[in-house]
Parts: structure tokens; sequence; C-alpha cells
């Protein structure tokens, strides 16, 4: 019997998550700064909260990224947006280097295509291409 409960709390679990990242992750593409892949300073909101949200904020956000990145790789396998899952919650969790590499996977052409006709549908303009990497 728990077999059965565990498996049909998965399935939910994971149709949610489906749902979820449908509906969130093209609305935080559109809402991103143009120059976010260029501009590692637009990327940070942490310096524009007093002080006193700080901590929290940050806490909050790396619990979330820890969700969505665990999400991500539930979805590589199940129903879902796994890729794209797992780069909003290595978005949101704070790690040394960490713009360098959502650089490198979202600044890829095909990707950046995919999320600019987002964005462009949106009413926004395109995301700017990060800088050429040796």
């Amino acid at each position: 019997m728990m077999p059965t409960a565990m498996v049909t709390a998965m399935i939910i679990l994971s149709v949610l998550f489906w749902i979820g990242t449908i509906v969130v992750v093209p609305l935080v593409v559109v809402y991103l700064p143009a120059d976010y892949l260029t501009n590692e300073a637009a990327s940070t909101l942490k310096h524009r909260l007093p002080a006193a949200w700080r901590y929290p904020y940050l806490i909050v956000k790396n619990i979330f990224g820890a969700i969505f990145i665990l999400a991500g790789i539930a979805m590589l396998v199940l129903p879902g947006q796994g890729i794209l899952t797992l780069v909003l919650g290595i978005g949101l969790i704070s790690f040394p280097g960490k713009h360098r590499l959502i650089q490198r996977v979202l600044g890829r052409r095909r990707i950046l295509k995919i999320l600019n006709r987002w964005r462009v549908r949106a009413g926004r303009p395109p995301m700017d291409p990060p800088p050429a990497t040796a």
C-alpha cells in the first residue's frame, strides 16, 4: 500500500511542477533585464534591498532554488521542462561563478533564440548575448 501512495504522490508532484514550470519559467525569462547576461550587477537584487531583508531574502531564495533544482533533476526523467527548471534553480541559489555558468547555458545560440522569442512575444526587448569567452 505504501509504494502506491508514494508513486501517486510523485505523479501529483510531477504534474504540479510541470504546470508550474510552464508558467513560471517563461515569466522569469520575460521579466529579466535585457542586459542580464552581459551585466552581472543587473542580475542581483540583494544590494537594492534594505539591510534587514537581505539575509531572509537570501535564505528563501536559496531554498526555492534548491527545490527547483531537485524538481528539474526529477523532470529530466518525468514530464516537465527539466533543463529550464534546473537553470531557474541555479539562477536562484548563491554560489561563486554562478553568473558565468548562467551565461554559458543561456548564451547558447539555440537557447537564447528561444528565450528571445518568448520575450518578443511579451513585448520585451531581446536579451543581449553574453560576451564571447575564450
